[in-house]
């Protein structure tokens, strides 16, 4: 983690209990399960990275090539409950998407939203196990915050949003706090 670490204790608090999972979108997605205070699990994924990757150097750019910045909520929404509902479609989605275009047709902006951040395959596949009693943390701001919301709401998954750049001032705040009352 580089900086994660002060968004984790801006959102949880310095003295947090209980259990809780936060997620922390990004070009490389950051999701933790923090249980009476201590990190017990971590994972990084590199969604945004692989995005822009797909996006640029891959054959499925031409099928998104031209797509506008609208986005396609509907095929998006989709995605995201079928990496819910099968985890092993993750790995065959970029082909998948590609062969749609091919033999189906539709818009650009379809097949892009098809393989957009955030990571489906984590929200979807993962998400079963690892929520908590309260569900997820997201820290997140922007356009991440909006999509990691419409995934988590797709799936019913009861979600609590703390804005990104707030957490690192909170966090900050409380590390160099409990710093000079040593």
């Amino acid at each position: 983690m580089r900086g994660e670490e002060t968004q984790l204790l801006g959102a949880l608090g310095i003295d947090a209990a209980g259990e809780a999972v936060v997620c922390i979108p990004g070009t490389h997605s950051k999701w933790a399960r923090v249980s009476g205070g201590t990190v017990e699990r971590f994972a990084t994924f590199m969604t945004g990275e692989l995005f822009s990757v797909v996006s640029r150097e891959t054959i499925c750019r031409m099928r998104w090539t031209g797509a506008d910045e609208a986005e396609d909520t509907e095929a998006f929404k989709s995605a995201v409950v079928a990496a819910f509902e099968t985890p092993a479609l993750a790995a065959n989605l970029l082909f998948r998407v590609r062969s749609s275009q091919l033999l189906y047709g539709g818009s650009p902006s379809s097949a892009r939203e098809k393989y957009r951040e955030p990571d489906r395959t984590r929200i979807g596949a993962g998400l079963a196990g690892d929520q908590s009693s309260s569900g997820i943390t997201l820290v997140a701001s922007g356009r991440l915050q909006g999509l990691y919301r419409l995934a988590f709401d797709t799936l019913s998954v009861a979600v609590q949003s703390i804005d990104a750049e707030e957490a690192v001032r909170r966090g900050l705040s409380m590390a160099a706090e409990a710093i000079w009352t040593l």
